[in-house]
């Protein structure tokens, strides 16, 4: 939003009003609410899970010494069954959290793509501009040139018309051939 805002006088950025300007703004508003309440819940669920498994590990500890003697065998593999889903219920948090992190290291990565694409682009224009200033630089005195020229002789005038032509559409096709050559290099 900020390159879109600093350049709204560019060519490339005109088309863009003020009421897509503040969509935008409001996507990526709702984008950062949406992340913020995802991380925010995940980090409730992750301390309730550990809550409730330092009380139930607790209680069992406590339960454990009282009844050790009582207990059954489906009990303690009651009790192994909570251990393990919790344990599993932990492990889905923390995949969960390293997911979303790894979406904000790519959103990172994608907006600063898109700044280096922009300085390209600017630079392409600027060349761009260089390159028709030169060539209308070139079109007019070849345009003087010619009118100078034209008092004396008609007919060399023809031919030279055909061979100025032909010269501006080569110098033409070089100027366009130099710019992108030097915007790939």
């Amino acid at each position: 939003m900020n390159i879109i805002e600093k350049n709204r006088g560019n060519s490339r950025f005109k088309n863009i009003d003020n009421e897509e300007v503040e969509r935008r703004r409001q996507y990526l508003a709702d984008i950062k609410v949406l992340v913020h309440s995802m991380r925010d819940n995940m980090r409730k669920q992750r301390l309730t899970i550990r809550k409730e498994t330092k009380t139930l590990r607790d209680d069992l500890l406590n339960t454990a010494t009282e009844e050790a003697s009582t207990e059954s065998l489906s009990e303690q593999g009651r009790r192994y069954i909570k251990e393990q889903l919790v344990k599993e219920q932990e492990e889905m948090i923390d995949d969960l959290s390293s997911g979303v992190k790894r979406l904000n290291e790519m959103a990172h990565t994608i907006q600063d793509e898109i700044q280096q694409h922009d300085q390209l682009i600017d630079g392409v224009e600027i060349e761009v501009d260089v390159a028709q200033t030169r060539l209308e630089r070139g079109r007019k005195e070849i345009e003087r040139f010619l009118k100078t020229r034209s008092d004396r002789i008609e007919w060399r005038i023809d031919c030279l018309d055909w061979c100025l032509i032909k010269t501006i559409f080569f110098l033409f096709l070089f100027t366009v051939f130099f710019v992108f050559y030097t915007f790939i290099s």
